[in-house]
């Protein structure tokens, strides 16, 4: 097998595979407890032999052989070449593209295990919560032989527990655990309190769903307030409605693109109550934008839905609500407004970091993925992470037919429903896709008014959707699904009967229908990956509509055009180039307008990260350095200040030195911090110390969220919004600076003894827009505490 693929993968990856295969019988006749110590030898010389091409070499391919033995032993199955293949890519921090089906599981069991030998912690990534327990417990036994430890992140929000998952040598978690539980790392006041141990290596289950789909959000930890909701949401929410398509708004629904026109800035202002001095503010601004994308691009039944007079967030994907989840600045309170619900305040941001950001602090990142290589390029950009193509174990017998356009979804439909009875009369198993739950739930109703009994793949919890998905491939099923749901599981023909499987294999194979083309050529391979796993055969087929939004939004001149060469095309589908053309140049089209979103998102972050990691460190230095080192700086604030100044800070018990130019001021107030040190303790000002830098920050960060949704509006005032945004960020960092230093110093000087302010600890996620690059000149923008 290896000798097939000599020109597919890198030489070394192929060394590996092979004395991985070479190494095997010894360690087959071993006991468990010999395989247990090997590993252990393992790690022993991975710590103390000076690191080298070739001592790595050994360590990976070695500890493979050991671990293959070990998965043998507990699950009754072997890596296969290819398999092994893909481990050493993860193993020396590549994402490795596998086909689905291959069993990407059992791969990131090697790598994570090489990565182990260190002894540093190994977070592994996956798609969610469900997919990390459940890894980490099918794949428990086999880590135990080797003398390691695994444990999924726990629900629950106590820190002993979840401090006890990161201290096992491999981590099962969801992105967000991991992002979350840094953020709130960052925001302890005491160094015990944290619950990570360093971002060493991260493996990445369905990478590009990590890498590119989930980067769009950053990650936002938020805090309640008590204070009062905006008016301007209800004033807005009245006015939007009345605005005129094309001539006052304007923007692309596919990809979630808003906006005004000149005139509709305008109008807005005519018909709007709001005095003329707030009317150009950031919180009005941005409050319009939320408006008009509450307007459009939400739908009730399908992006939320109202329950007890609340606005609950619905995953268009799975259909499920999401309790608690809010929206990013604003644009939940606009959703409020236009059901005309009560408006409630937004919570208030503490911390944020955009996913790019966090990945980045790991040392060593890998990953798997059935659809990577198409975006290739862009995670060698953003994330500095080579890709690598494993061929599939055996080719695909998969069968791709030609797309099939109708005039109208209805007509669609119809068809869809014909195609699902024609292969059901010969019992052979059918996964629909739809673009979203409410297209599942309408074809769903069509399938079952047929006669069909279908099963409906918006399962209340991961769990029930991986066991509908699995059950896809038997005799007589026919499931529908969203695009994206199931996306983890395998889909096995016959599921573990072999016969029932050799049937379905004589009937076809699976046959897997879509309800239209994806925005993503990406998504649609992972869709069609459903069918022909493992070399099985199979058969798919896209059937699209001229109402579809991919092709009104990026390829409508072209549409229109294929529609008129082909007059005759409501009594049958078009079929053949012209559809294949059409649906290239709008997927295309939407993909590079995608691409260019995230550039967007990415330079908005990259200025909140890097002025995060500025507070981050002083915050660090606070929290861990010896304060009569650090504090002792904060003096030199006061050069140049006036005696007023200077009273209103610290009081009237100055020396008289302290009015003697520069120096005197500045040496007085070292003298006064000195003091305050000894008679309170360095505890003590060290948490009195952190309540102010995190309220300075709190109030920061809500400036920039802000900022960055008014940003938009930064079009119609001609200008770049990012190049405005940054702009904003710098002097609001500086003003944060500023203030946060004359408040440090009034508390350490005040008389008499100073309070320690509360502090509150109430957080929960929040999910919020991503953005951003870094500010030019920036180091020179970053003053420190």
């Amino acid at each position: 097998m290896l000798e097939k693929i000599e020109c597919w993968v890198p030489r070394r990856f192929r060394g590996i595979a092979r004395d991985c295969i070479a190494l095997q019988p010894r360690y087959r006749s071993r006991a468990d407890t010999d395989l247990t110590a090997r590993y252990r030898r393992l790690r022993e010389l991975a710590h103390h032999q000076p690191p080298t091409h070739t001592l790595r070499r050994y360590l990976v391919a070695h500890t493979f052989a050991v671990g293959r033995e070990a998965i043998r032993r507990t699950l009754g199955t072997e890596h296969r070449p290819v398999q092994l293949l893909g481990a050493a890519a993860v193993a020396y921090g590549h994402l490795a593209e596998i086909a689905t089906g291959e069993g990407k599981t059992i791969t990131l069991f090697l790598a994570a295990a090489a990565h182990a030998l260190r002894g540093n912690g190994v977070h592994v990534i996956t798609a969610n919560s469900y997919l990390a327990a459940r890894d980490a417990a099918a794949l428990e036994p086999a880590y135990r032989l080797l003398g390691l430890t695994v444990a999924p992140v726990p629900a629950e929000t106590h820190r002993k527990a979840r401090r006890c998952a990161y201290a096992a040598d491999i981590t099962y978690g969801t992105l967000a655990d991991f992002g979350f539980d840094h953020l709130r790392d960052a925001l302890v006041t005491n160094p015990a309190d944290r619950v990570h141990r360093g971002h060493h290596v991260a493996i990445l289950d369905e990478a590009d769903a990590v890498l590119i789909d989930e980067a769009n959000t950053s990650l936002i930890l938020t805090t309640s307030t008590d204070a009062p909701a905006d008016r301007w949401p209800s004033e807005l929410a009245a006015v939007v409605p009345r605005l005129t398509p094309v001539l006052d708004y304007h923007g692309l629904l596919s990809e979630g693109q808003v906006g005004y026109t000149d005139r509709g800035w305008s109008r807005l202002h005519q018909f709007s109550a709001v005095d003329p001095e707030a009317w150009r503010s950031a919180e009005f601004l941005a409050a319009a934008q939320n408006a008009l994308a509450a307007h459009l691009l939400y739908e009730m039944g399908r992006d939320y839905i109202v329950e007890d007079e609340q606005v609950l967030l619905v995953d268009v994907h799975t259909g499920r609500s999401l309790p608690g989840r809010r929206l990013a600045t604003g644009l939940h309170q606009a959703l409020e407004a236009k059901e005309k619900l009560p408006v409630c305040a937004d919570p208030v941001p503490r911390a944020s970091i955009s996913v790019q950001a966090f990945l980045r602090q790991y040392r060593l990142l890998g990953g798997v993925s059935g659809t990577v290589m198409s975006e290739a390029a862009e995670l060698r950009r953003v994330y500095r992470v080579p890709v690598t193509h494993i061929p599939p174990h055996r080719p695909s017998r998969r069968v791709d037919l030609p797309d099939q356009l109708y005039p109208t979804s209805a007509a669609r439909d119809e068809a869809l429903v014909d195609e699902v009875l024609a292969a059901h009369r010969q019992r052979r198993p059918v996964l629909v896709s739809t673009p979203s739950c409410v297209a599942a739930r309408n074809l769903f109703g069509h399938l079952t008014a047929a006669g069909l009994r279908p099963r409906l793949l918006t399962a209340e919890d991961d769990q029930a959707e991986a066991q509908v998905i699995s059950q896809a491939g038997r005799i007589d099923a026919v499931t529908v699904a969203t695009g994206l749901a199931g996306r983890g599981t395998d889909i096995r023909l016959g599921g573990p009967d072999t016969a029932e499987a050799r049937r379905i294999r004589r009937l076809g194979g699976l046959l897997v229908l879509a309800a239209g083309r994806s925005t993503s050529p990406r998504a649609d391979r992972q869709l069609a990956g459903r069918a022909g796993r493992q070399g099985d055969p199979g058969t798919t087929r896209f059937l699209l509509s001229a109402e579809d939004d991919l092709l009104l939004d990026n390829a409508s001149t072209e549409l229109r055009r294929v529609l008129d060469t082909h007059p005759g095309h409501a009594e049958t589908p078009l079929i053949g180039r012209p559809v294949d053309r059409l649906v290239r140049r709008a997927q295309v089209t939407a993909d590079w307008r995608r691409f260019l979103a995230r550039r967007q998102l990415q330079r908005y972050d990259e200025v909140i990260d890097h002025q995060w990691q500025a507070v981050a460190r002083s915050r660090s230095h606070i929290l861990t350095g010896d304060l009569h080192d650090t504090l002792p700086t904060l003096a030199t604030a006061v050069r140049g200040w006036a005696p007023g100044q200077l009273r209103a800070v610290g009081g009237r018990t100055w020396p008289a030195s302290a009015f003697c130019g520069p120096d005197g001021a500045e040496a007085a107030t070292r003298g006064r911090i000195g003091d305050a040190l000894v008679q309170h303790g360095q505890q003590e000002i060290r948490q009195l110390l952190l309540a102010v830098v995190d309220q300075a920050w709190t109030d920061h960060i809500h400036t920039l969220l802000v900022h960055q949704d008014a940003s938009h509006a930064a079009v119609w005032l001609h200008s770049d919004p990012v190049e405005e945004f940054r702009r904003v960020a710098i002097s609001s960092y500086q003003n944060m600076i500023t203030s946060a230093r004359r408040e440090l110093l009034r508390t350490l000087l005040q008389d008499p003894s100073p309070p320690v302010l509360p502090l509150r600890h109430r957080d929960r996620r929040w999910e919020g827009t991503a953005q951003d690059e870094p500010p030019k000149d920036s180091t020179s923008h970053r003053p420190t505490w």
